[in-house]
């Protein structure tokens, strides 16, 4: 059976030598003989039929999706042959990792993989922004094939490589339909796991949350929830306070990507991508702090995680049980009755939307204060011995719980879809009577966002006092307590 060689000429494209494999086939750098351009070209041994045949169908597949989306998002695919030894296609040329020209024996290809990889050694991390830069497309690549009907299920960095200095998705190896049973596939740690492909997520979903994960942090997947490992090679404190916060954020986002319950999770890539969009970069350069710009742009997507118990016994309550009620002369519902109710209903809506913010007005000071003492008594306790830190830890576990029980509970699974509701509401009333007291209310809604979102960002931050420290105490001695203490900071920050 004939293999490749350097020299040979497949279909006017001469071999010059392999430079890397994927997909159970070699890819090699090869030269079209007519224009005397750089392509890579992939070559797969018909010895495994299998494999081939699997790849022929997802190249047919993916070839005919991305001749009609033609994204610079995905990677096309210029040329298919087959012959009796193999199949083989000829792709674009991704850049080198150094700017090497691609006749140099040292190139090699630009993948997110190798661009995390060499990040590594250098003094800072990458930025927000960048980190943006590099997601997106893939994101936008993702609905894309999955408007193609289409699912990668290989979403990986080093599945995903620069043209031109812009990423984009590749080797389409695995690539098939997606459909109600779609068999795991992938590369493990970014590949879905059953529990989460059996309650219909999208396989490529959690691949790119893995992704972003990896991005975000430098490590492989296995360790994605772990407190910990949330930071960058370079640790916490290479990244200013702002950037910290936005680092908690897509850490939310992921977590939301990847909930093991459907609801929460997000409906779309490209709801993904306005997430992340959503976060503000504040500039984090020490030298101009004066440039910073409000880092906590979080939308509703976001909300879904805040507080909402007085708005859920309150305004959403009310309207599931007395608005939507239709008229028992008319069967209208209410909210689309014109009448003397529409003063009353504009009140009551005031009513709920000011005990939400009293709910939110519990003293943050002293809240702040007694976190303080808890952070400074885990400080303290720095390199104690074990028996000490298990006499200590249950003391400490028991007033950190105690000041987490004097702020109000959140309900993240409900709080999205509420607040949308009441917003809906108002609209009702608003087409129906345009009087100043709806206008009021579009003013208190939006300060009440407003105040769930500092909210949120005064629980991330007090519990940044308590995480790290504790995460030390850990390796000192990994107690029940401080697992417990630990799994609450959590709860109560995400």
């Amino acid at each position: 059976m004939e293999v490749p060689h350097p020299g040979e000429s497949l279909d006017g494209y001469r071999l010059l030598r392999a430079i890397g494999a994927g997909g159970f086939g070699e890819v090699w750098l090869c030269q079209s003989e007519a224009l005397s351009d750089f392509r890579a070209l992939k070559f797969l041994p018909s010895e495994r039929a299998g494999f081939l045949e699997q790849e022929f169908d997802a190249l047919c597949r993916y070839r005919a999706a991305a001749a009609k989306l033609r994204s610079p998002s995905l990677m096309p695919i210029e040329h298919v042959n087959r012959r009796p030894d193999g199949l083989y296609y000829v792709m674009p040329l991704a850049d080198d990792c150094f700017g090497r020209l691609p006749d140099s024996k040292d190139w090699k290809p630009r993948t997110m993989g190798a661009v995390i990889e060499a990040k590594r050694s250098e003094k800072r991390w990458f930025s927000v922004s960048e980190i943006r830069q590099f997601i997106t497309p893939v994101l936008n690549a993702l609905q894309l094939l999955s408007n193609a009907g289409l699912v990668h299920r290989d979403v990986k960095p080093d599945n995903i490589l620069f043209f031109n200095n812009l990423p984009a998705l590749g080797d389409i190896s695995l690539l098939g339909a997606d459909s109600s049973h779609i068999t795991q596939r992938g590369t493990p740690g970014y590949a879905a796991p059953s529990w989460f492909v059996d309650a219909g997520g999208h396989p490529d979903m959690y691949g790119a949350a893995a992704t972003l994960y990896t991005l975000l942090t430098g490590n492989d997947p296995d360790k994605l929830g772990r407190a910990a490992f949330r930071w960058p090679p370079q640790g916490e404190k290479s990244l200013s306070a702002a950037d910290r916060t936005i680092w908690l954020t897509m850490h939310r986002m992921i977590v939301r990507a990847v909930d093991d319950r459907p609801s929460e999770r997000f409906t779309s890539f490209d709801q993904f991508a306005r997430a992340l969009s959503s976060c503000s970069e504040e500039n984090s350069a020490e030298e101009e702090p004066e440039e910073q710009t409000d880092f906590l742009s979080i939308t509703t997507s976001i909300l879904a995680c805040l507080l909402i118990l007085s708005l859920a016994y309150g305004a959403f309550q009310w309207f599931s049980e007395d608005w939507s009620s239709p008229d028992s002369a008319t069967n209208t519902p209410i909210h689309k009755r014109v009448g003397k109710g529409i003063r009353h209903q504009v009140d009551q809506i005031k009513a709920s939307l000011e005990q939400a913010r009293k709910e939110l007005a519990y003293p943050r000071t002293q809240f702040a204060s007694a976190i303080d003492s808890i952070s400074a008594e885990m400080s303290s306790l720095r390199g104690s011995s074990s028996s000490v830190l298990r006499q200590k830890l249950p003391q400490l576990k028991k007033r950190f719980l105690e000041t987490l029980a004097a702020a109000p509970k959140r309900s993240p699974s409900t709080k999205e879809r509420e607040l949308r509701a009441l917003k809906a509401s108002v609209d009702c009333i608003k087409e129906e009577d345009p009087a100043e007291a709806t206008i009021e209310l579009d003013e208190q809604i939006a300060g009440l966002v407003s105040e769930l979102e500092e909210e949120d960002h005064f629980r991330t931050e007090q519990m940044m006092k308590i995480i790290p420290k504790l995460t030390e105490l850990m390796e000192q001695d990994d107690s029940e307590e401080a697992e417990e203490i630990l799994k609450a900071a959590q709860e109560f920050t995400f």
